[in-house]
């Protein structure tokens, strides 16, 4: 596998997980089980959303960087 195969992978799987996350944390039956006390986790759905947003934008960055390098 090239590496150009491999980052535009991840770039998009990034992309499906925050997708993803995003319509679970907007869905009534997320809200009602926060609601309910039954779940309480250390990390929250909303904490995993901001770690992969976090990581999607260091990785934008860092191709970014990889990019300039590579055309000089």
């Amino acid at each position: 596998m090239n590496q150009t195969t491999t980052t535009i992978d991840l770039a998009k799987e990034l992309q499906a997980l925050e997708a993803h996350l995003e319509r679970v944390i907007q869905s009534p039956e997320f809200t009602n089980l926060m609601k309910s006390g039954f779940c309480n986790p250390d990390f929250t759905l909303p904490d995993a959303l901001m770690a992969v947003q976090q990581t999607a934008e260091s990785y934008n960055e860092m191709m970014s960087i990889i990019e300039q390098y590579s055309d000089a």
